[in-house]
């Protein structure tokens, strides 16, 4: 079925010019309704944070293909307008082959440059707002916070969870936060020593540090003057911040 957009009503075939254009757009707004759909069926807001950059990124390449793709239309309604179906078909396979080129072009850039791109796009790799952050406190075997009981302010806490199940499930893990203004106080130390004694109540046998950076000489010295014991260096076992990778010190302590 042809329809002739050069004669007839001036809005009615900008309306059906439109529909075709429309329609994708709609089509790809589900897209992504779907996939956030999908993905907060099974995952948390991390994962919904995931796909909702992800789909900011394919949002952007839609655009610049949609631009191409009019561009091609030109020369496709030039071919019609003079009716040669020759090059009309011409520019269509023309059309879909540089699009093919170009999908497999995009596919290899993206997979290449994906963590720069998430580094500009300022993608924070931990996500918790109160809701996940409820969830993810209750999960753990205990949390312990420390507090200036003069003014109520947090000062530092720490997680207390075990680092492994079935047979290693005696070995337990902390993480461990400061806050900057609470430097010199020695919450660090009351933290881990507290840490110690709550690991051994809720029966664990082994308190374990899987991660500690090697350049983090202050908590290492702590660690060590407490007992703890280090199992030796795993280079370049922990990417930071800025994206460069720095050796990691595994400790123990037997409780």
């Amino acid at each position: 079925m042809e329809k002739n957009l050069t004669s007839g009503s001036v809005f009615q075939n900008i309306v059906w010019f439109s529909l075709p254009y429309l329609l994708s757009y709609f089509l790809q707004t589900l897209y992504g309704m779907a996939d956030l759909f999908i993905i907060g069926q099974f995952e948390g807001v991390a994962g919904t944070t995931a796909v909702s950059i992800g789909s900011q990124v394919m949002h952007m390449i839609t655009v610049m293909i949609v631009g191409l793709a009019m561009g091609s239309t030109v020369s496709i309604a030039q071919a019609v307008g003079a009716n040669n179906k020759k090059q009309a078909s011409l520019s269509v396979g023309n059309t879909v082959t540089l699009f093919m080129g170009l999908s497999v072009v995009l596919s290899a850039v993206l997979l290449l440059f994906v963590r720069p791109i998430v580094t500009v796009m300022s993608t924070p790799e931990d996500f918790l707002n109160e809701e996940t952050g409820k969830a993810f406190f209750a999960d753990q075997t205990y949390t312990a916070v420390a507090e200036d009981t003069d003014n109520g302010k947090v000062l530092g806490l720490y997680i207390l969870h075990p680092n492994n199940i079935g047979r290693c499930g005696h070995i337990c893990n902390a993480s461990y936060a400061v806050s900057s203004q609470a430097r010199g106080l020695h919450i660090g130390e009351k933290l881990v020593s507290d840490c110690l004694i709550q690991g051994k109540l809720h029966g664990f046998r082994v308190l374990q540090f899987n991660a500690v950076v090697a350049s983090n000489i202050h908590a290492r010295h702590l660690y060590e003057r407490l007992g703890f014991i280090q199992l030796g260096v795993i280079p370049g076992g922990f990417r930071m911040k800025d994206g460069h990778y720095e050796d990691i010190c595994p400790y123990y302590h037997e409780l």
